[in-house]
């Protein structure tokens, strides 16, 4: 954990239609890499949920003012326009509308 003891955490969850899931997963991808140097971010996590197929991303931040910025440079960015178009190709590849839950880490325990 960062210095602190604390993380924030953020959730995205969704549920592709049949034939939809590696659209899905390369938008996500896509994101991830766009994500994954900005200030703050601790993790990153994709995973498939094996019983419904959901795929679901998690991401863990130093605080949710990292995570809170890091998303408001995602919607000015130059590719602005570029990230809204594939952000409606993705809502069009899902059986039901995309989810996001937030959450601060109360605490961790990690494996040996």
């Amino acid at each position: 954990m960062p210095e602190g003891g604390h993380l924030f955490s953020y959730e995205a969850r969704a549920r592709p239609k049949p034939g939809m899931e590696g659209k899905v997963q390369a938008a996500m991808q896509d994101f991830a890499d766009w994500i994954a140097p900005q200030p703050g971010l601790v993790r990153l996590l994709f995973m498939k949920d094996s019983e419904t197929g959901d795929l679901v991303g998690v991401s863990f931040w130093d605080r949710k003012e990292s995570w809170e910025k890091a998303m408001q440079l995602s919607m000015q960015a130059s590719a602005a326009e570029a990230h809204n178009m594939m952000a409606q190709d993705f809502a069009d590849a899902l059986q039901v509308p995309f989810e996001a839950h937030m959450y601060d880490v109360i605490w961790e325990r990690q494996g040996e």
